[in-house]
């Protein structure tokens, strides 16, 4: 019995003291937790995740709680950006248009792969600038080192209906150059095979039509043949 009783006391002890560091660990303010980490992710308890990126000299937070609201804010707690959406995904700081600058990429959980959201960073206004019309493009690909972007979506029949758009980024904005459309599903009125548009004053002009077995030499298939056409063409359409 006397044995019990002191198992019992030692017990009562450890777990008072256990509980007076969680709640001393719980205490410690996130911002404090935050000011020594960068490009990173922190989670709590009301919160999907923190990440931080060091631009331009300057710490800046993108926070999503578990309600959907996505936040960007700078050390101070400026508001810079709010989305209100369950659909976001993740942020990320990298530089998405190689102008020495890192930028915010959101992604989102939907249906259709690749679709995302980009925050520029702006440079004379020492802050980010959302791209109007970025979420329009999915799965989107820097073009080398050109200005250019090229994106990919399915478009029907399993994916053997597909589109792929041409673009570059003025002033924050997505101005479409070229589209690619391919066709193989054999069962819509259209004829398969690829066709290629040039835009013209917001409308496609067909420039060139090629056969669907065009993209069967490709190592990357389909995926290989996008790349390596707006590779070598871009310029036809700007």
């Amino acid at each position: 019995m006397k044995y019990e009783k002191i198992v019992s006391i030692l017990f009562n002890v450890v777990l008072v003291c256990c509980t007076l560091m969680i709640e001393k660990v719980v205490a410690i303010p996130v911002i404090k937790q935050l000011s020594c980490v960068d490009d990173s992710t922190i989670r709590t308890d009301s919160t999907r995740f923190i990440k931080i990126g060091l631009v331009d000299g300057r710490r800046f937070i993108a926070r999503v709680n578990t309600e959907g609201i996505l936040t960007v804010k700078d050390t101070k707690g400026n508001l810079i950006f709010k989305e209100v959406n369950e659909e976001v995904a993740d942020a990320f700081f990298e530089d998405l248009n190689k102008d020495g600058y890192k930028d915010i990429k959101i992604t989102y959980f939907t249906n259709v792969p690749g679709i995302e959201n980009v925050l520029l960073y702006d440079k004379y206004k020492k802050s980010f600038k959302k791209v109007k019309g970025f979420d329009e493009y999915p799965d989107t690909h820097k073009l080398g080192t050109t200005l250019c972007y090229y994106s990919y979506h399915r478009s029907g029949c399993a994916d053997m209906d597909w589109t792929s758009d041409l673009f570059y980024i003025k002033n924050f904005k997505c101005v479409r150059l070229g589209t690619i459309e391919g066709y193989e599903c054999g069962d819509r009125n259209i004829k398969n095979g690829v066709y290629i548009y040039k835009i013209v004053n917001g409308k496609k002009a067909k420039i060139r039509q090629l056969n669907i077995k065009s993209i069967y030499y490709y190592k990357d298939y389909k995926w290989g043949f996008i790349k390596a056409y707006w590779t070598k063409n871009y310029k036809l359409f700007i």
